[in-house]
């Protein structure tokens, strides 16, 4: 081989290694744009769980409400039947 050869040769290799590293960045950057995605998406999924259990333990204060109301109605329903009845 000649040294044009050659001199060729080691220019294509250093072309390839700059598509590799330039490829490697790339998936590097897009690496840490899908962490930083994930990170989020797990921040906001552990808000809407803690939105749920805010909202299920609201729901159950309101049907433990809903039933003393009923309660209290049903108890005044009585007692107007026994003061008409009377």
């Amino acid at each position: 081989m000649d040294q044009f050869s050659n001199m060729y040769v080691v220019y294509h290799q250093e072309e390839e290694r700059t598509e590799m590293l330039d490829h490697f960045r790339s998936l590097s950057v897009e690496a840490s744009a899908l962490e930083n995605n994930n990170h989020s998406l797990e921040t906001e999924m552990q808000d809407a769980r803690a939105q749920l259990r805010a909202a299920n333990d609201r729901i159950t204060d309101l049907e433990q409400l809903l039933e003393s109301r009923d309660t209290l109605v049903n108890n005044y329903e009585r007692q107007v039947c026994v003061v008409l009845h009377h």
